[in-house]
Parts: structure tokens; C-alpha cells; sequence
């Protein structure tokens, strides 16, 4: 009888730390793969000569998991011939220019204001959570991951954009 309470007990409490874990586990899996987004979208993405020089600086507006992914890219990958340098923004006042600017979904009240701010410098905005102005959002749900591409944004920017990646997209602007 004790035996049998005993097991129970065992599998109840491995049920909730699973339960507990496993969203967690997605979570981590969400923000590697959108790390992965992140620098293939430098692969099918070209920017202006004046912006080739340097670093290519990705910033990270916001707390986010994303950071880890893209630190851990940066240690080995280059954009063509420029090191990856991972820049850490907590406040509107401090962004500076950065090839890439990711939103993270906890500062995303702030997106339209960003976007406007950058609307004419060669700054692919990325948005964590789904927007309307932002160059690129990701959409998430419970079975994949998605992003629209706002193509007009990007192309004032002077931005040039692969149609491979305008492709993959869910929606064209």
C-alpha cells in the first residue's frame, strides 16, 4: 500500500516539473530560433556602401533571450566581411545606429516611435511581437514561427531585399 502511494506521489511530482519545464524549454527554443531569423535575414538583406564599414551592430531594445542567441552567433559568424557586434538598449534616449534593431515584445509600446525615428536611415527594424510598422515582425504560435516583411519600409531605407526572403514571408506590404 505504501509502495503503491509512494509511486503516485513520484509521478505527480514528475507531471508538474514536465508541465513546469517543458513550455520553458519552448520558450529558449523560440528565441534560438530567432536568432537564427536574425542572421539569415543579414544574408538576404543588403545595405547601403556607406553602412559596410566597422562593425555590424545588432542592438537588442529590451530584455529579451534573444540576446544569448545572437552573442553566440557573433562569437563565430561575420555579415560578408564585418564582425557581429551585440549592443544592449535599455532606454528610447540611448539607441544608437545599428544595422538591425530588435524590439523585444516588453518594449514594444515604443515601436511606432523607434520606427519613425529610423524611418530614413538604412536601420532594419524587427519587431518580437506582430506590428504594422515595424520592418519585420515575427509571429508566433503554438506550432511555428512566422514573420511578416513590411517591403516598403525596407525599400525606403534603401534596403534591398531578396525575393527569397519576400518569399518566405506571410504577408507582402
Amino acid at each position: 500500500m505504501n509502495y503503491k502511494r509512494h509511486i503516485r506521489q513520484f509521478l505527480f511530482i514528475t507531471t508538474i516539473l514536465f508541465t513546469l519545464l517543458i513550455p520553458k524549454i519552448s520558450i529558449g527554443q523560440y528565441q534560438q530560433f530567432k536568432a537564427l531569423y536574425v542572421y539569415n535575414f543579414t544574408k538576404r538583406i543588403e545595405w547601403p556602401k556607406n553602412v559596410k564599414e566597422g562593425s555590424f551592430i545588432i542592438g537588442v531594445y529590451g530584455d529579451s533571450d534573444i540576446i544569448k542567441g545572437l552573442e553566440k552567433i557573433a562569437e563565430s559568424k561575420t555579415v560578408v566581411y564585418q564582425k557581429i557586434d551585440i549592443q544592449k538598449y535599455t532606454s528610447l534616449k540611448d539607441i544608437r545606429f545599428c544595422h538591425i534593431l530588435y524590439i523585444s515584445k516588453s518594449r514594444a509600446k515604443d515601436t511606432e516611435k523607434i520606427c519613425e525615428v529610423f524611418k530614413n536611415q538604412p536601420c532594419l527594424i524587427i519587431s518580437e511581437k506582430k506590428s504594422e510598422v515595424a520592418d519585420i515582425s515575427f509571429i508566433e504560435d503554438s506550432y511555428s514561427l512566422k514573420f511578416n516583411i513590411n517591403k516598403e519600409s525596407i525599400q525606403r531605407k534603401k534596403l534591398r531585399v531578396q525575393s527569397s526572403l519576400l518569399n518566405l514571408s506571410t504577408s507582402l506590404k
